[in-house]
């Protein structure tokens, strides 16, 4: 760094070498033999338990597991890797080796494209095992929005743990805010029997976002075999409309472009929310 505030290379010339040096580290720490197992283990026994799932209650399953799983399992991983780098951080903040926005912008970037990639391959395994709505469009809209919800709860975990820096503290909220969005997410409880006052939470559910546009995505505008559903559960008509399941519910008023627009002003909003926490507590000295 030179004197003042000007630092001796460009902003751009430091975001390229941190988002090198960050693509190294997430490497090792992401691309190892037991994250590579476990993700594969439960695409496996996923794929087993729901192989060949023909009723709508059997779909509806899968798709929220799929979304939860793999979120969560990206919010975990940057949780716990992230306070690993502080003390690193730090010091080369002290010596004023870099500015803060590169740094920021080149550990989310590798962060993302190495928390990634595998879960397109879980995607993958769990599409065509279960058998979901064929289909070119719905796959890849599927895998959008399935990446889309990943990309979302990395950037909780990102947001908590630069908001919490004691890792203890921030597991903690991490758990209660897991079950939050899970609650709210609109499978375990239908939204119609959310209570009034609280109802407006479903919509800070990135998980209410991302199962409803997988359902809208596999339901969507189609007929639906008799024998998927019991006697009268989404109308007499044989078969029955897909927009039924959509109906019951609550989700009607949505679309598949609203529920992906959201995820991703959701996971952009957590990242700004996530960058002012570092620079807050940076200067506060945390």
């Amino acid at each position: 760094r030179l004197a003042g505030s000007h630092f001796a290379t460009s902003s751009w010339w430091q975001f390229c070498v941190l988002l090198e040096r960050s693509a190294k580290q997430q490497r090792g720490d992401v691309y190892n033999l037991t994250n590579i197992f476990q993700i594969l283990a439960v695409a496996v026994i996923a794929a087993i338990l729901w192989s060949g799932a023909t009723t709508v209650s059997d779909i509806k399953g899968v798709l929220f597991f799929v979304n939860i799983q793999q979120a969560f399992n990206a919010q975990n991983t940057v949780l716990r890797l992230f306070p690993l780098e502080r003390s690193l951080m730090l010091r080369e903040r002290r010596c004023g080796t870099y500015r803060m926005l590169p740094y920021f912008l080149a550990r989310s970037a590798a962060d993302s494209f190495a928390i990634l990639v595998l879960p397109v391959l879980y995607a993958i395994i769990i599409y065509f095992s279960v058998g979901l709505r064929p289909g070119a469009g719905p796959f890849f809209t599927y895998l959008a929005l399935s990446l889309s919800t990943v990309f979302t709860g990395q950037s909780i975990g990102l947001f908590i743990s630069l908001l919490i820096p004691d890792l203890a503290l921030s597991s903690c909220v991490s758990f209660i805010f897991v079950l939050m969005v899970m609650l709210f997410g609109g499978f375990y409880v239908g939204v119609d029997r959310i209570p009034g006052w609280i109802s407006w939470m479903r919509y800070a559910s990135f998980m209410f976002w991302g199962y409803s546009g997988m359902v809208i995505n596999e339901f969507g505008g189609r007929e639906v075999d008799c024998d998927q559903a019991g006697d009268g559960e989404f109308g007499d008509a044989c078969p029955f409309s897909g927009d039924e399941v959509i109906r019951a519910l609550g989700y009607d008023g949505l679309s598949v472009g609203l529920c992906g627009a959201m995820l991703i002003t959701i996971a952009l909003a957590l990242r700004v929310a996530a960058y002012l926490c570092l620079r807050l507590n940076i200067t506060l000295g945390v």
